[in-house]
C-alpha cells in the first residue's frame, strides 16, 4: 500500500491525470504480488514433477525387475546347454 501511495503521489506530481495515476499506481502495486505468485507456481510445479518422477521410478523399477528375471532365465538356459554339451 505504501508503494502504491508513493507511486500515486509521484505520478500526480509528474502531471498525470488523477484517474490515470491511480490506475498506473495500482498496476505497479500489482507487480509486488508477482513474486509470491511465481513462488506458488514453482512449488506446485515441484510437487507435480516429484509425483511424475515417482511414477516413472515405479515404471523403471518394474522394467528392471522384468529384465533381471529374463536374464536369470537366459543364464539358466546357457548353463543347461553347457552342461548338456560337455557332460552328456
Amino acid at each position: 500500500m505504501a508503494l502504491q501511495l508513493g507511486t500515486l503521489n509521484a505520478l500526480r506530481k509528474a502531471g498525470l491525470h488523477d484517474d490515470l495515476a491511480r490506475q498506473a499506481a495500482g498496476e505497479v502495486a500489482g507487480y509486488d504480488n508477482r513474486p509470491a505468485g511465481i513462488e506458488r507456481q514453482l512449488v506446485e510445479l515441484r510437487a507435480h514433477m516429484d509425483e511424475r518422477f515417482a511414477e516413472l521410478r515405479g515404471y523403471v523399477d518394474a522394467r528392471v525387475n522384468r529384465v533381471n528375471s529374463l536374464l536369470g532365465v537366459l543364464i539358466a538356459l546357457v548353463i543347461a546347454v553347457f552342461v548338456k554339451q560337455f557332460f552328456h
